[in-house]
């Protein structure tokens, strides 16, 4: 059996039927996303492992509450999938590879977003060796990435409330 699937049933068999309506932070893998079907007021989530489809889908159905939410893969289906499942949503961190960059133009239905005031893109990469590791400012793709998101918030804020 694999890690993953030992995590999974851990967790069902550990929090089904259990409820924690005095959590209001939570931080998970995304694996682990039925525990939030025990959190109904949680207001504040980050995805410590994996993309965000999971927490997702439980969040859209049992945590209403949601404002804040870290670590969001930034590709199309996830960020549409966040639309639909945190309505309210106040800000968010979105976390890119940098050696796997999605389109920028994903981050379009974020601006159906009525209550959402900060976008944080946070990058990471790995590097070998014991230096430092690099600053990802001077890498090309990213730097083209960042610019072409600007210019997307620089269109599309003009007439949305993030502009005021």
């Amino acid at each position: 059996m694999s890690a993953a699937s030992e995590t999974l049933n851990a967790v069902k068999k550990n929090f089904k039927n259990e409820s924690y309506p005095q959590i209001r932070v939570i931080v998970l893998p995304d694996i682990a996303h039925l525990i939030l079907q025990g959190c109904p007021l949680v207001r504040e989530v980050t995805i410590n492992k994996g993309g965000g489809q999971q927490i997702l889908s439980s969040a859209r159905n049992h945590c209403p509450h949601i404002a804040i939410m870290h670590r969001v893969q930034g590709d199309g289906r996830t960020l549409k999938a966040l639309v639909e499942a945190v309505p309210d949503l106040r800000k968010l961190q979105i976390t890119e590879n940098s050696h796997k960059l999605w389109s920028p133009a994903a981050l379009r239905p974020l601006f159906s977003l009525p209550h959402l005031s900060t976008v944080i893109l946070g990058f990471t990469g790995t590097w070998t060796g014991p230096e430092d590791p690099p600053d990802f400012l001077y890498d090309d793709s990213i730097r083209a990435y960042i610019r072409t998101a600007l210019d997307i918030f620089r269109d599309d804020l003009s007439p949305h409330p993030m502009a005021r």
